[in-house]
Order: C-alpha cells, then sequence, then structure tokens
C-alpha cells in the first residue's frame, strides 16, 4: 500500500510540474512558439489524435486564437 501511494504521489507532482509548466509556456510564448509545442505535446499522448494532422479549428482553440491567426503563424 505505501508503494502505491508513493508511486500516486510521484504521478501527480509530475502532473502537477507539467500543467505547470505548459500554463507558463502559454503565458509568456508566443503563437508561433505554442503552435510549435502542440504536435509535441499530441505525440507524447496528451490527446488521441497524434498519429493524425491537428486541424486548425483544433489549434485555434487549444491556442486560444482565431482560427486565421493559427494559418498565419502556420
Amino acid at each position: 500500500m505505501r508503494r502505491l501511494r508513493r508511486v500516486l504521489i510521484r504521478y501527480v507532482n509530475a502532473l502537477f510540474l507539467q500543467v505547470a509548466q505548459t500554463a507558463l509556456a502559454n503565458g509568456k510564448s508566443s503563437l508561433e512558439e505554442r503552435l510549435a509545442r502542440w504536435p509535441l505535446m499530441a505525440h507524447d499522448g496528451w490527446i488521441a489524435t497524434s498519429s493524425r494532422a491537428l486541424p486548425h479549428e483544433f489549434l485555434s482553440l487549444m491556442l486560444g486564437t482565431p482560427r486565421p491567426g493559427v494559418t498565419a503563424a502556420v
């Protein structure tokens, strides 16, 4: 039981660290930098569409920018 608890605590800590890093990157990075980060996150398993192309509409929702902004950044 203690081992399971340690593993779960380590998982939660890693998840919180990743969420904090994402929030910092979203707040400080340019649109192009945030756009470059999304395929990497998708490939790492954050979303199930990692083997398919990410549509501009989806990226605009995730990046909080209008769709034409995503098209221009691509």
